[in-house]
């Protein structure tokens, strides 16, 4: 199951992961204002910019890490 998946993202593109990990990030964003600052969600941040770092690149994960 594992090797599908890791199969299925290397075989993706730059931009597509870019596009990924911030449609992540946003879902995150949203959560995390949504459950108010009682809760605090900012680890769940660094799941995109390890994500886009990691399958696309030192810069995207740098524009996620911004973004986010």
């Amino acid at each position: 199951m594992l090797n599908v998946l890791l199969q299925f993202m290397e075989r993706r593109t730059r931009g597509e992961v870019l596009l990924m990990a911030f449609y992540f990030s946003i879902i995150v964003g949203i959560i995390d204002y949504a459950t108010g600052y009682e809760i605090s969600l900012s680890v769940l941040y660094l799941g995109p910019v390890v994500f886009a770092a990691w399958y696309a690149g030192r810069r995207p994960g740098i524009i996620i890490a911004v973004l986010s």
